[in-house]
């Protein structure tokens, strides 16, 4: 009992010092939202033009592990092969989403909603800036139920404000290492989940 105890306090410190870091961006969910029956949901490579593709892929990985700690969802995190079996979903350039595609991914790994991701800028020297639009897919009807947009620029003052946040909870969690590098691409990478996954 007092082994289990122990082993949950590193999850307490994670959760408290998630709940302690300034939410920035924004999010809109539909009219529907609290309806739709979301256990599994599928987190796609994310895209963005000219993007090099390791960086996409360590924000995936960010993107599902911030998620699966925040919501109540099973994540499941989706590779190219995923991506290449079915069409482009590309839910905020026609401003609707085919079933098809959906129901194509849902089937193949048995998904109630699918997540995709959209880098739509990123500045990788000072001030760093990185821009998200994210959109949560609802297997049922093929529809976008969920939208945020994270925005992490280093020369706004919410940003700033938000990663003194995140660097304080992670120095009072003793993950001193993360707090330390934030504009590494990976830390880049895990603050923008981070703050998705406080959007949804």
């Amino acid at each position: 009992m007092r082994l289990a105890a122990l082993l949950l306090l590193p999850l307490a410190a994670c959760a408290t010092a998630r709940e302690s870091v300034t939410p920035i961006g924004t999010a809109t969910k539909s009219s529907d939202f609290g309806t739709y029956d979301l256990h599994r949901v599928g987190v796609l490579l994310p895209e963005g033009e000219g993007i090099d593709p390791e960086f996409l892929r360590t924000l995936r990985d960010a993107l599902a592990s911030e998620l699966a700690a925040a919501t109540r969802f099973e994540i499941v995190p989706l590779d190219e092969a995923d991506t290449e079996a079915v069409d482009r979903l590309e839910p905020a350039r026609s401003g609707r989403v085919r079933a098809g595609p959906v129901l194509a991914l849902a089937h193949r790994s048995a998904l109630d909603g699918v997540l995709t991701t959209r880098v739509l800028d990123l500045r990788p020297y000072a001030p760093v800036r990185l821009v998200l639009g994210i959109d949560l897919i609802a297997v049922d009807t093929g529809l976008v139920t969920w939208s945020g947009c994270v925005r992490v620029d280093t020369s706004d003052r919410d940003t700033l404000a938000a990663i003194k946040s995140w660097q304080s909870s992670m120095h009072a969690a003793g993950d001193n290492d993360r707090a330390l590098d934030l504009m590494s691409p990976a830390r880049l990478a895990e603050f923008a989940a981070l703050q998705a996954a406080l959007l949804l």
